[in-house]
């Protein structure tokens, strides 16, 4: 999450303000801080922070240089409820990615520290045996 608060931040962008309102608070009941947008150019040059998931009602597709949030679009019979509970879904899961990341790093990081200095010189080349009869 991109909030220093661990609220999760949600956009919801839609031509039709009712519709959107209707996503927005069911976002806003289920915990997620919300800004709602007509489009995307009305939140260009605002205080909006980054969300963490862009919800898109009935709009063209959406994308902008340097975006990492997750974009959802949502479908004419997609109910608010089921809104939010598919938001919650896909943070749970990148937090969840996030976390294994971390740990997989961590254990690497880990077991590089207890193998000590490596040896970086390659291995002598074998002897063969008609070499060391010579001998």
């Amino acid at each position: 999450m991109n909030s220093l608060d661990g609220v999760a931040r949600v956009l919801v962008i839609a031509d039709d303000r009712e519709t959107g309102a209707q996503y927005a608070d069911a976002l806003a009941t289920g915990g997620y801080t919300v800004t709602q947008a007509d489009s995307f150019v009305e939140t260009l040059g605002t205080s909006v922070p980054d969300p963490d998931v862009i919800v898109l009602c009935d709009l063209a597709v959406f994308a902008y240089p340097a975006q990492q949030a997750q974009v959802l679009r949502v479908s004419a019979e997609m109910t608010p409820d089921a809104l939010v509970a598919e938001v919650h879904r896909r943070l749970a899961l990148r937090a969840t990615l996030n976390a294994t990341m971390a740990q997989a790093t961590q254990a690497i990081a880990g077991s590089r520290a207890s193998e000590g200095p490596r040896n970086n010189r390659p291995p002598a080349p074998a002897k063969s045996k008609m070499a060391s009869s010579r001998l």
